[in-house]
Formats: C-alpha cells, sequence, structure tokens
C-alpha cells in the first residue's frame, strides 16, 4: 500500500534533493481510493521517482527538510502559514493545481474566498505547476513574472498492455461514458442525438462511474459498473466509442484535462468529446453542435475500418504524450532547474 511505503521513508537518509507534497486531501492507504487528482499528480510522480539518482520525493512529513514543497491544490490559510514558513528556510515552493481557481466564475458563491486565497499563495511561489496549457495560460496573465509550466497528467503502463479489439460488425456497439457519477449527467447534453441515433443502429450505452448515476435515455439499454481503478482499464474493454460531451459554457470545463479521454484512447477505444482545449491536436473528434454530434457518431458507428484507424492514432498519440516516461521526465527537466541542477540527469 502507499502509506506503508511513505512510512518507511521516514527512517531514510538520502542525500538527494527532497521534494514534499502537501496534499489538499487527507492522504489514503490505498492508490485507488485517492482522489483521482491527487493520485495523478502526487502518488504516480512520486512512484515514477522512486528510482531516481537525484530526486527523494514523498509526501511532506513536517520533521523533515526539503529543498521543494509542492502543495497539490492545497493553498488555504494553514497552507500559506506553512508555506510562508518553509521560504524562510530557503525551501523552494511550488503550487500543482488542475483547476482554475484564479478564475472566479469556476467558483460558486460559497467558494469565493478561495480565489483570494489562491491569489495570495501564488504571491510567495516559487513556480506554478498546471495540468493543461489553458490554466497556465489563464495564470500566467496574472503573474506574468512566475514561472508557471504545464504538465499534463500521466496514463500509467498498464493501460498500454491491453488492447480493445474492434469489432468486426457495426452492430449492438456500446458507446462509453467513464467518470464520476454526479458528472455523468452531462451525458444527457447529447440526449437528443442519442436517440436519433438509436433509430438507425442498434446501440447501448455503458457507464463507469464511482455510482450508479441513474441515468435514462428512452428507448436505449444503458448498463452500468462500478469504476475500480487497479482494473479500469479492462474494465473499459467493454466499450466501443468513448463519449465526453461537456458543457463548456462552464468555465470549470475549459481547464479540464485530457486524462478523460486518454485512457479509453490509449487502449484503443475511439473517442468522440466536445471542444475541450486539452483535447485540441489528438486523434479525438471534436464537436461543438448537435449536428456535430449526429454525423460524426453515425460515421464511427457504421464504419469500422474508421473505428479501427482513430484506435491505432490514439494509442501512438497516447503513448507519445502522456506515457509514464515521457511525463516524468517533465517533472524532472522542471526539478532540475528549480533546484539549479544543471546536467543532465535521470529518473532511472
Amino acid at each position: 500500500m502507499f502509506l506503508i511505503k511513505e512510512f518507511f521513508k521516514s527512517f531514510v537518509f538520502s542525500k538527494k534533493k527532497r521534494i514534499g507534497f502537501v496534499l489538499s486531501v487527507l492522504p489514503s492507504p490505498y492508490y485507488g481510493r485517492v482522489m483521482a487528482s491527487t493520485r495523478l499528480r502526487v502518488y504516480d510522480v512520486i512512484n515514477n521517482f522512486q528510482n531516481s539518482k537525484d530526486y527523494f520525493l514523498e509526501l511532506y512529513k513536517p520533521w523533515k527538510k526539503y529543498d521543494v514543497v509542492i502543495f497539490q491544490k492545497k493553498f488555504d490559510d494553514k497552507a500559506l502559514r506553512l508555506a510562508q514558513k518553509l521560504k524562510k528556510k530557503g525551501v523552494k515552493i511550488i503550487l500543482d493545481i488542475n483547476v482554475n481557481y484564479y478564475d472566479r466564475t469556476v467558483l460558486n458563491t460559497s467558494a469565493m474566498p478561495q480565489h483570494n486565497q489562491i491569489i495570495q499563495f501564488t504571491q510567495i511561489v516559487d513556480g506554478i505547476i498546471a495540468s493543461t496549457e489553458y490554466i497556465k495560460n489563464y495564470a500566467k496573465k496574472l503573474f506574468p513574472e512566475k514561472k508557471i509550466i504545464c504538465i499534463p497528467e500521466n496514463i500509467t503502463d498498464n493501460f498500454f498492455s491491453v488492447r480493445k479489439k474492434t469489432k468486426e460488425k457495426n452492430d449492438h456497439l456500446k458507446l462509453m461514458y467513464v467518470g464520476y457519477a454526479v458528472k455523468a449527467i452531462e451525458v444527457l447534453d447529447i440526449e437528443k442525438v442519442l436517440r436519433e441515433l438509436h433509430k438507425n443502429y442498434n446501440l447501448s450505452l455503458l457507464l463507469i462511474c464511482d455510482k450508479n448515476p441513474e441515468i435514462l435515455v428512452d428507448g436505449i439499454k444503458v448498463g452500468f459498473i462500478k469504476y475500480k481503478q487497479r482494473k479500469i482499464h479492462k474494465q473499459m474493454l467493454g466499450g466501443d466509442i468513448f463519449i465526453a460531451p461537456r458543457d463548456l459554457s462552464n468555465s470549470y470545463n475549459l481547464g479540464h484535462s485530457f486524462t478523460k479521454i486518454g485512457y479509453p484512447m490509449s487502449i484503443g477505444i475511439p473517442v468522440i468529446a466536445s471542444k475541450v482545449s486539452s483535447y485540441a491536436g489528438s486523434p479525438a473528434i471534436l464537436c461543438e453542435s448537435p449536428t456535430d454530434w449526429y454525423d460524426n457518431l453515425s460515421l464511427l458507428l457504421k464504419d469500422t475500418q474508421r473505428r479501427e484507424a482513430i484506435a491505432k492514432d490514439g494509442i501512438t498519440y497516447c503513448k507519445e504524450n502522456f506515457s509514464e516516461s515521457v511525463i516524468t521526465k517533465k517533472y524532472l527537466s522542471f526539478f532540475n532547474e528549480i533546484t539549479h541542477i544543471d546536467r543532465i540527469s535521470s529518473p532511472e
């Protein structure tokens, strides 16, 4: 278990550069049960650097000394006091965010203090790691003097160990949605499109969520599988086409990361999605209107070769841009710069 490994690190002495992560949530001993952003942006990063020659990464422990401390989506008053204390000791302070808290419209009225807190916290940091170019660019406009980079979330190697076999017949195809149940309601943004398609195609809908979102689409069979992180790469093999509709009038969704469509894409499932900026340039088919959704889904549902071609391109794209080794090199480059290590290092 992750926390057991972290516990034994307490007794390890290392001359490597030390990097600690301060979490926005309580750590979970189970890798698959921690908040997704923490798993992707902390647990995975720590795991990928476990054999590093130059860096020792762990969850922050107050009795230890660090060269760099990364606050993962943590910027409240308590975090600010800790950051100020560490900064006086010469520790480099980094803020890691996967939500654009700089945009007031992302927050509801009760959460407005978060906007003031992140502005105050950013004023003292030495750098910011953003999960998307959209968030990076937004923050850069507010703080042009700050070191702000984009490091996407990695797709772990187990996803590349399986491959969806494209069905030879264009019948009984399953459209699949994967995500938190509370967000699955976005599938209903294209409900009319799905109903129209069902008149000509024998399709069904598969939902893989933390709990049953109990979504119904008239006339379409809807299946549910409980999301399990340790085997989600295999659970998704039950789908044929991945759908990711998003309400882009909601500014929260504008900064959404690639990971949602990266998971199915990495195992060879064609993806059709709303035009989120982090999806641009990928083999995903991007839609801006109900007509786009209908026309593009129709093509995928009736063209086996098209689905297979998109699937192959998707696997290649994910390997080249989001695999563990690629993302780890991005962190390595940033760590070298922030700690002033000029020589070429290796995460291995």
